[in-house]
């Protein structure tokens, strides 16, 4: 059994308010979940307006397929979502 963990600091640009940031991290973690069957939470940066940090953790059966899925997970959300990638890290056990 393999598990990848990434977390990823994000900025939200076009976030005006902590309304506007939770509807964003909220959508975001769903449609992580629906997508790449992962799980995912806001795990730090709670109270900022325009950034957060999300960590994400998938259980598969080889490392390569758990790599494969974080790394596909990064690309959707560096180009489908108007946010910009600040930090990340990623590891498999």
């Amino acid at each position: 059994m393999y598990v990848g963990v990434l977390e990823v600091e994000i900025r939200l640009p076009t976030s005006q308010s902590l309304k506007d940031k939770r509807r964003i991290v909220q959508s975001i973690l769903a449609k992580t979940r629906a997508k790449f069957q992962i799980a995912g939470a806001e795990v730090g940066l709670l109270t900022l307006r325009q950034g957060a940090v999300l960590g994400f953790a998938c259980v598969s059966n080889s490392k390569s397929l758990s790599e494969e899925i974080i790394s596909d997970m990064m690309r959707w959300i560096e180009t489908d979502w108007e946010v910009e990638i600040v930090e990340y890290s990623k590891e498999i056990y």
